[in-house]
C-alpha cells in the first residue's frame, strides 16, 4: 500500500511525533515493528529483500540481522540513522515503532486485520469491521440479531453470536447480499 502525505498521518516521510521527540529518545520509544521506505511499510526481511533487489545491498545482507545491515549501510552512506529528521524515507528506511503502527499497516506487516466484501476502505480492527457491518444493516434487522454480543469480547465471539442469531431468525446474510466480516492474516 502506498501512502501519501494527504491520506496518511505521517508527514513527508517523517513521523509527526518524531519532530517533537529528541533523537536520543526515539530509539527507545517502542519495539521495532517494521520499517518505512519509499512510502511503503516493510517487515525487516521484506525491506532487506527490496534493498537487495534495488542494488543498494549485496545478496549477503539477506543472511544478516536487519539492524546490523541498516547500521552498516547508514555508516557507508554517511546517514545519521539515530536522527530520522535528517533524511526522508525515500533516501533511507525509517523505523516503524509499535506505538506508531496503524491498522492500515497490518497487511504489509503480516498482522491480523478485518474486512468484508464490498468494503473498499483501509483494513479494520475486529470491532471496526463489526461496526461497519452493523451500519450496512442499519434499519434492516431487529435488535434480536445483536442479542448476546459483547464488544469487550473478541470479534470472533460476536460473529459467532450474530451467525447463531441469524440462523434462529432465518436470515441468510450471503443470500441477502450482506456478507459477514472476515479476518485476514
Amino acid at each position: 500500500m502506498t501512502f501519501t502525505e494527504a491520506d496518511h498521518p505521517r508527514t513527508a516521510g517523517k513521523f509527526t511525533d518524531k519532530l517533537q521527540t529528541p533523537p536520543e529518545a526515539q530509539l527507545s520509544q517502542d519495539a521495532v515493528a517494521g520499517y518505512i521506505y519509499l512510502n511503503r511499510v516493510f517487515t525487516g526481511p521484506q525491506l532487506v529483500a527490496t534493498m537487495i533487489k534495488r542494488g543498494e545491498l549485496s545478496p549477503a545482507a539477506a543472511d544478516m540481522d536487519v539492524e546490523d545491515v541498516l547500521n552498516q549501510h547508514a555508516g557507508a552512506n554517511a546517514i545519521e540513522r539515530d536522527d530520522e529528521r535528517t533524511f526522508a524515507d525515500d533516501e533511507f528506511p525509517k523505523v516503524l515503532r509499535e506505538g506508531n503502527v496503524l491498522i492500515s499497516d497490518h497487511p504489509s506487516l503480516g498482522r491480523e486485520y478485518w474486512n468484508f466484501p464490498g468494503y473498499d476502505e483501509d483494513p479494520l480492527t475486529g470491532d471496526g469491521a463489526l461496526d461497519e457491518f452493523a451500519q450496512t444493516l442499519d434499519g434492516v434487522y431487529t435488535d434480536e440479531l445483536w442479542e448476546g454480543t459483547d464488544y469487550s469480547l473478541p470479534a470472533e465471539h460476536n460473529l459467532t453470536v450474530i451467525k447463531a442469531n441469524a440462523v434462529n431468525l432465518g436470515i441468510d446474510f450471503t443470500a441477502l447480499g450482506y456478507p459477514l466480516p472476515t479476518r485476514h492474516n
